[in-house]
């Protein structure tokens, strides 16, 4: 049977779909892909998703030694953190993925953007990691704009910025630094140490044509399948973000007109193809603006969450895919949508406070269209805005056979949490 290796964390979220995805087609070898080795605990809990290789600590050529060792015919990662590791890996096995440059490129934002200048598909920005970048920044993107790492995502250590004060005060509010003349540059809250921030020009949305309990920003996922090849197979909505750019959900299939995902998948095809990438599932992130569709990022992994959402409601599993891609084997293929489906992101407020009470998943699970909840906090915990999507409270996941069916379910539900959820 064909072997896969999955470049995952102990504690990755994607590891159940991935096995799912798997059976009957594939053998999974389990790749720790972080810093620090796997306790004896979490291998024995991976045992029976396949066998166990523990790369922490590790180059990518003795790495490579081993899955070579095991017959492993595709690599792949659900996880941005991993994909320079997976790409590194694959070019010494000569396994279909991303090459090193281009993996460069869809996990560096700054990366992104210097492709894609002077084209039609980038927007002003600059990096920084000091006060002479910072100046730097400024000059070149100007206000409004927005502040971000230049590695990460789920939102975390993101800001919109209307001046100097408010980008150094956003930057000392990331970091944990105290608010003064001089801003903290070292990326604190989840980040890993980066260093290196984002500028750039912030994009001005228009209302998504279904109505405000949709966004003004939107998701592509694409296959490729070669150099300029891509086939963009999915679009999601999302849910409005709220302060200071956290995401609240994410939807599908999209209610945007045919016209506006027609021209986003076109906009999506160039994209990955200035930026290099030839194989895999990508997901890009859109903003509606009175111009068209304008990338905000590239991520080269499937999008979060639409490993439940698709198979919900059509007859694509998108894990498939991305493991199929892997191996060279992925093609296009009609997808027949039988209804929408969504997951909601519940969140503490900014002014924080300590968890007294939260909605109960039993009852929230009979709210109509309601089809899963899963609880990621409990009553005493103290949320932390500042980590984005990481920091939400639960997901909730909501179904119609119908646009308008689905948004009566997320009213609903969205009043259940919004009455359940108590802070101190």
């Amino acid at each position: 049977m064909t072997k896969v290796a999955v470049f995952e964390s102990a504690d990755a979220s994607g590891l159940p779909d991935l096995l799912d995805a798997a059976a009957d087609w594939c053998e999974l070898v389990v790749v720790n892909a972080g810093p620090e080795p796997w306790t004896a605990d979490e291998r024995e809990g991976l045992a029976d998703l396949g066998e166990v290789v523990d790369a922490a600590g590790r180059d990518a050529a003795s790495v490579a030694a081993e899955l070579a060792a095991l017959d492993v015919e595709g690599v792949v990662t659900l996880e941005d953190e991993w994909i320079p590791l997976v790409a590194a890996v694959a070019a010494r096995l000569g396994l279909p993925y991303h090459d090193e440059a281009t993996a460069e490129a869809v996990t560096h934002k700054d990366i992104q953007r210097a492709r894609l200048a002077g084209t039609d598909l980038g927007v002003r920005a600059a990096s920084f990691t000091d006060e002479d970048g910072l100046a730097a920044a400024v000059a070149a993107v100007g206000f409004p704009a927005v502040l971000k790492p230049v590695r990460g995502n789920g939102s975390l250590n993101v800001y919109t910025v209307d001046d100097e004060a408010g980008l150094r005060a956003a930057l000392a509010e990331a970091t944990g630094a105290a608010v003064s003349g001089h801003a903290g540059f070292r990326l604190g809250h989840g980040g890993a140490g980066a260093q290196t921030w984002l500028l750039e020009e912030r994009l001005i949305g228009v209302p998504h044509p279904a109505g405000d309990w949709l966004s003004d920003h939107f998701s592509v996922e694409v296959l490729s399948l070669g150099e300029g090849e891509h086939w963009p197979f999915w679009l999601s909505d999302r849910f409005p973000l709220i302060p200071p750019l956290r995401e609240t959900g994410i939807t599908g299939p999209s209610l945007l007109s045919w016209e506006t995902q027609h021209l986003a998948a076109q906009r999506a095809e160039r994209i990955l193809t200035a930026l290099g990438v030839t194989t895999g599932v990508s997901h890009l992130e859109f903003k509606l603006t009175a111009t068209g569709p304008r990338l905000i990022e590239v991520n080269g992994r499937l999008g979060g969450f639409l490993s439940s959402i698709l198979p919900h409601v059509s007859d694509l599993n998108p894990v498939r895919l991305a493991l199929e891609a892997a191996v060279g084997k992925a093609e296009r293929r009609p997808i027949d949508a039988t209804g929408y489906a969504a997951c909601v992101f519940t969140h503490g407020p900014l002014t924080g406070g300590r968890i007294t009470a939260l909605a109960d998943p039993a009852e929230l699970g009979r709210v109509p269209g309601v089809w899963r909840v899963d609880a990621r906090s409990a009553v005493g915990d103290v949320p932390d805005y500042r980590t984005g999507t990481n920091g939400r409270l639960q997901n909730v996941w909501v179904e119609g056979a119908t646009g308008e069916e689905l948004r009566a379910a997320f009213a609903a539900a969205d009043a259940f949490v919004a009455e359940g959820n108590r802070f101190e």
